[in-house]
């Protein structure tokens, strides 16, 4: 009973220092009646998951963990945290504790909210992987899609992630299935020179029928072997388009001088001829730019960085991102630049545990040989 009330004594001592802002912060304490907090009400009243990942579960229910450098009086603006949370890892001596300490704790900065958020995305995006995976219908198109076209299946795994998440049926607008092909795409692969070859090596025989036929729009719109099949072959006219271009920017530059021999007049006048058209990278994020805005525009979205984003682009940012922007950006004027930026850093983060889980399965597949 004695060590029980000098624990609660302990414990009532530490909240109260837990609750002095230090000198100078603009950090107010919560009024007394704001403690204790459930957790619900600290959902709540922070608005968002980041304060959530601080205050993580412990091994019992209500008790929450602290480890630093994530956690840190210097962070928060707080005088005294206690002996116990100035552990790493250490244990709040009661919930009460711990909640007042969430109570004094500065919101989470807008980066640090949308890092969580972004997090959440990846969590779903990697959920829409494993079904991917797991879906035969869907493996064996994409592995037929990537023999015919040379695209990695990888990259056409990443498309249907971001496309529709591994929805057969996935409908929006004029858009449809795995890919979510539109009818102007369509008529790309089947029509467009470079590609129109292997868009005519698809047939579709019709129950009851002697011969095969081409395939027409509507079955793209239902078929999902053949809706990954031509978001395939439009993949690949988008590659082409790519190669064309860079060749054609290389072409417009100077043949390299031998600055040693030649004269500085003419090392100086062969300087001064260059282009300031870009490159493209050959990349999953630039055939999935080219896939969603089409290339003339993934194209025009980098010649023009710091230009606003037009209808098609905001139609197509997370509502994450463009709150993120619109607030922190260049005032309310979100541009191609940020546009790019915030869907590389999602192909990112899909990248990362679509290597983890390649590694995984390869661990997995020599674990059974070895048995």
């Amino acid at each position: 009973m004695a060590n029980k009330q000098a624990e609660s004594k302990q414990g009532k001592a530490v909240v109260k220092s837990a609750a002095k802002p230090a000198k100078g912060s603009a950090v107010q304490p919560a009024p007394a009646a704001a403690v204790p907090w459930a957790a619900e009400q600290l959902q709540q009243t922070y608005g968002n998951s980041a304060v959530l990942k601080y205050l993580q579960s412990g091994p019992l229910p209500g008790q929450m963990s602290f480890a630093r450098p994530t956690i840190g009086t210097a962070r928060y603006g707080i005088e005294n945290d206690g002996p116990n949370m100035s552990q790493a890892g250490g244990k709040p001596l009661s919930v009460e504790q711990a909640e007042a300490f969430a109570a004094v704790a500065r919101p989470p900065t807008p980066a640090e909210v949308l890092n969580a958020k972004r997090e959440e995305k990846k969590a779903d995006d990697k959920k829409a992987w494993d079904k991917i995976r797991k879906d035969k219908v869907i493996q064996a198109a994409v592995k037929e899609a990537a023999e015919l076209t040379g695209i990695d299946a990888a990259t056409l795994e990443k498309m249907i992630i971001m496309e529709s998440a591994g929805n057969k049926n996935s409908h929006n607008g004029a858009y449809y299935g795995l890919m979510q092909l539109g009818e102007g795409a369509f008529q790309d692969a089947r029509d467009k020179p470079s590609v129109k070859k292997l868009f005519n090596t698809l047939k579709v025989k019709d129950e009851g029928a002697e011969e095969s036929r081409a395939v027409t729009w509507e079955d793209v719109k239902s078929d999902p072997r053949l809706n990954v099949l031509v978001g395939a072959i439009y993949a690949k006219y988008n590659l082409k388009q790519i190669q064309a271009h860079n060749n054609e920017v290389i072409q417009k530059r100077p043949v390299p001088v031998n600055l040693i021999e030649s004269p500085a007049a003419e090392a100086d006048k062969a300087a001064g001829t260059g282009t300031d058209e870009l490159l493209l990278e050959e990349s999953a994020q630039n055939l999935y730019f080219a896939h969603q805005q089409g290339f003339n525009g993934m194209r025009g979205i980098y010649e023009k960085p710091d230009a606003k984003i037009g209808k098609n682009q905001k139609g197509n940012m997370t509502p994450t991102d463009k709150e993120h922007y619109t607030k922190e950006g260049a005032g309310k004027q979100i541009t191609n630049a940020e546009y790019l930026e915030a869907w590389k850093e999602r192909m990112n983060r899909i990248d990362q545990f679509m290597t983890e889980g390649t590694k995984n399965n390869g661990q997995d597949d020599a674990a059974g040989k070895q048995k």
